[in-house]
């Protein structure tokens, strides 16, 4: 402010400046008339106030507990807090460290703060914690956020923060380092001071973290030392479908530097087997290992007659350091994975560790490699069903055979068993194994099991395809043992038609063979989905050319099945729409108009599935056969029937037949979030009613309102549309419904859905 007065033939100019929190006074005055023009102004403008300024004396200060140092103008004050915060279905509490020092002449705060994760979890990913701190600080209606940068000291990153308050400035860094979050900020209370103290924020660094004590710590059968302040059991697994087998799971922590360990002591199953050119730690590890980890180095250390394994590898999310301990012994096994900075990983005494196990108990005599075939297959027809329906879930899913199991395998397959009549029974097992575990005697033992009469179906239907699969020259030999035994496959059908459908070119070059298999009512659906894709393949033309002499043979069991589907009895083994269909495809490929005439009431009959209706139309039109308006005006009204009939012309690149309102985005979302809720959450719709659209984060949504069947409550559903397309584009991801009704305002319903879903941009980067 300038200001002039004249008093007793004084002529005096003052200014007055306001920064710092500090008032600055400038006056030249003269008794001579004017003030000298040159001179007065040279004075005035050669007035700067420079920006703030630590003192030279300043001291560093050294926090050796949460490893960092810092110059804070006047002495901090030290303020433990806790904080609880929703972690997926879990409230978890978590310290926060607070260091707090005000300025009082300068009306500034300065504060350091920092928190580690939660014992028990750790870092997912650091880039997205700082910019979900970011985001909370930006959704935050009292801060005005003007800039976010970002940072890095080394191989830490952070993020750089300036927000406006109603009555203040705030500054603000963020660091990163292993599982620990710092919080460096400055506040200005004055409003006018604009200024970042750079000195402060240049000052702050991390130093080295300070070693803790080793404990003695009881896990369950074994005593170790580790260096942690907390260690706390997560939860003990023992699942029913292994009930012989149990596990411990265990957090720690170092409170000095971050670092998490999670330790798990597990009993192996009693089926539990390796092949011998197998690693057993190599193939723990891999289970537990992260995608976005890299393994660094892999060493050993033999300890109590036992070899451990530590793997070290590095996350590029996190930066975090990893070492994995594993070792085994007798029939228990133990993990120990230690997570944190490089520099605490390093210098963390690994072989220490190790050799402080002790144990409570002998070890068990259990040879990882040995076969457990025998006691596996004993166990299946157990009188303990608990027994049974393991060994059986243990042979269907887990359980890997070995050649030295083939001689048990051929034994176990000779010999008739009270379940070969059962989907899940031993011998149809067996069968299926020996597609990955075979030798020269395979194909001749599964060849003599089918030549006997008593052989039931369903392992006439596992050995069939297991030949091909063992075998691929034996094609000639399946079709026909397949033509002679046509095994009553009933929804099995394509496991049985399997090797037709791997092999196309064989298909078209033995069609005299394969046509008689269409009398076969229930292999029939699969049969005509196989020659539609042959037909459909441009590569393949002269197998096209070769099936149409073949249409009739294959066309003449239409209204059979067309009479089937309309009688209300089919079965998951007969035709339904979508088979039926496939007749209408394959027509249509060869543009057999007349056929397709002479069904086209039954073809476009409106059923509560209406796919067969609205492919059957859209054949009818790439084929330029005229349909009635008011079955194509139908098939648009409904959803679902109108995604199927603007995709198959989509398909056809005949797009231009499609009405152009259809084609816009607001109408594009319907058929999307119907597709959506179909897809995810297996509900039809019957209705969908766009709402209006709402920008957020400079983004646009569409909002619809939906019903279920039976059901008057009302939805709703957000849809992303893809501005840049020109026609439509199917994407769920761009999709989204909580499937609560919507009993308010539907567009504050609308942006709680667009918060759901986008969690990362209000989560604490958890």
């Amino acid at each position: 402010m300038q200001v002039v007065t004249l008093q007793n033939n004084m002529l005096s100019k003052w200014e007055f400046w306001l920064k710092n929190n500090t008032l600055y006074s400038l006056l030249a005055f003269t008794n001579s008339g004017q003030l000298d023009a040159y001179l007065s102004d040279r004075f005035f403008k050669g007035f700067a106030i420079s920006g703030l300024k630590v003192s030279a004396d300043l001291t560093e200060s050294i926090y050796d507990i949460g490893a960092f140092a810092v110059k804070i103008p006047p002495p901090a004050q030290y303020i433990y807090q806790t904080r609880t915060e929703q972690i997926g279905n879990d409230t978890v509490r978590y310290n926060i460290y607070n260091y707090f020092s005000m300025d009082r002449t300068r009306k500034i705060n300065y504060i350091v703060e920092y928190h580690d994760y939660p014992i028990g979890y750790t870092m997912i990913d650091r880039s997205l914690a700082l910019q979900a701190i970011s985001g909370i600080l930006e959704k935050n209606p009292s801060l005005n956020v003007t800039s976010v940068e970002p940072l890095e000291k080394g191989d830490v990153i952070g993020t750089a923060i300036t927000a406006q308050l109603d009555k203040s400035n705030l500054f603000a860094e963020v660091w990163v380092r292993g599982n620990r979050i710092y919080q460096v900020m400055q506040e200005n209370l004055d409003k006018n001071n604009k200024e970042k103290d750079q000195a402060f924020f240049g000052s702050f660094r991390m130093i080295p973290f300070k070693n803790i004590d080793w404990k003695d710590f009881t896990l369950n059968n074994i005593q170790l030392k580790l260096p942690v302040t907390s260690l706390i059991k997560i939860k003990d697994v023992n699942t029913g479908e292994q009930p012989d087998s149990e596990g411990h799971i265990y957090a720690a922590t170092d409170s000095n530097s971050s670092t998490a360990l999670l330790l798990e002591i597990a009993q192996l199953p009693k089926y539990y087997r390796l092949a011998k050119s197998d690693s057993l730690y190599s193939e723990i590890h891999s289970g537990a290992k992260k995608q976005s980890e890299k393994l660094l180095r892999y060493d050993t250390l033999i300890s109590d007659n036992v070899t451990a394994a530590i793997y070290t590898s590095m996350d590029s999310l996190t930066a975090n350091y990893h070492k994995k301990i594993i070792w085994i012994r007798g029939n228990m096994s133990y993990g120990i994975d230690v997570i944190g900075t490089q520099e605490a990983i390093e210098q963390m005494n690994i072989e220490r560790i190790i050799k402080s196990v002790r144990y409570s108990e002998s070890p068990t005599n259990f040879d990882v490699y040995g076969s457990k075939a025998a006691m596996l297959f004993t166990d299946i027809y157990s009188p303990d069903t608990l027994v049974a329906r393991q060994a059986r879930n243990i042979l269907a899913h887990n359980y890997s055979f070995s050649k030295d199991d083939l001689p048990l395998i051929y034994k176990t397959l000779a010999k008739k068993q009270s379940d070969d009549d059962q989907s899940a029974g031993l011998r149809r097992s067996l069968v299926y194994s020996l597609i990955k575990n075979h030798d020269e005697r395979s194909v001749p033992v599964l060849k003599n099991i089918l030549r006997d009469p008593t052989t039931t179906d369903l392992i006439k239907i596992a050995i069939l395809p297991t030949v091909c699969e063992i075998d691929s020259t034996q094609l000639g030999w399946y079709l026909e043992e397949l033509n002679r035994h046509r095994p009553d496959a009933d929804y099995r059908a394509w496991q049985l038609l399997q090797p037709l459908r791997a092999s196309q070119n064989y298909v078209a070059l033995d069609l005299d063979k394969i046509i008689p298999l269409f009398s076969v009512a229930n292999y029939r659906p699969t049969l005509l989905n196989i020659f539609l894709k042959i037909a459909a393949d441009s590569t393949a033309l002269q197998a096209r050319k070769a099936m149409q002499a073949y249409l009739p043979s294959i066309t003449q069991y239409l209204a059979s099945d067309l009479s089937e589907l309309d009688s209300g009895q089919e079965t998951v083994a007969s035709f339904n729409v979508y088979s039926i269909a496939d007749y209408s495809r394959l027509l249509a490929l060869y543009e057999q108009k007349d056929p397709l005439r002479r069904f086209q009431k039954q073809l476009l009959a409106d059923r509560p599935t209406g796919y067969l209706r609205a492919i059957t139309a859209a054949e009818f039109l790439a084929l330029g056969i005229p349909l009635d308006q008011k079955l194509i005006d139908s098939i648009y009204a409904h959803i679902s029937q109108r995604a199927v009939l603007m995709n198959a012309l989509k398909e056809k690149k005949m797009e231009g037949l499609i009405p152009a309102k259809y084609k816009e985005q607001t109408e594009i979302g319907k058929i999307v979030v119907s597709g959506y809720l179909e897809s995810e959450w297996d509900i039809s719709l019957p209705q969908v009613d766009y709402l209006g659209e709402l920008t957020e984060k400079n983004k646009l949504y569409l909002v619809y309102a939906y019903k279920t069947e039976g059901d008057e409550q009302t939805y709703l559903s957000i849809f992303i549309p893809d501005a840049k397309n020109g026609e439509w584009v199917y994407n769920f991801e761009n999709c989204y419904s909580d499937l609560e009704p919507n009993t308010g305002n539907w567009k504050e319903k609308a942006l709680k859905l667009i918060q759901e879903m986008h969690p990362e941009e209000k989560t604490s980067g958890q």
